[in-house]
């Protein structure tokens, strides 16, 4: 008896999940020529690294709307101080 019957596609990565998209034409382009730009590896590198970002800032934007809730929103005064300690102005 196999111990995993379940046969692998050859060319596939483990771990990874293949997904097809369609985007419009002149996003595909401008995806495209980003992905060069950065050098990724692969548009599927690019686009895996991409969404992990944008999921990232779901989260913290998410974050940020519990603590606007729990203490209300910063004041200027915490704007000020955070754009100073993020963008050092």
């Amino acid at each position: 008896m196999v111990a995993n019957s379940k046969k692998r596609s050859p060319g596939r990565t483990p771990g990874y999940e293949k997904f097809a998209i369609t985007l419009p034409h002149g996003l595909a382009e401008e995806v495209r020529r980003e992905a060069e730009a950065q050098h990724a590896p692969s548009l599927s590198a690019f686009f895996a690294e991409k969404m992990a970002e944008a999921l990232e800032k779901d989260r913290l934007v998410e974050i940020l709307d519990e603590m606007d809730a729990k203490y209300g929103p910063p004041g200027p005064e915490a704007i000020e101080w955070a754009k100073e300690v993020l963008y050092g102005e």
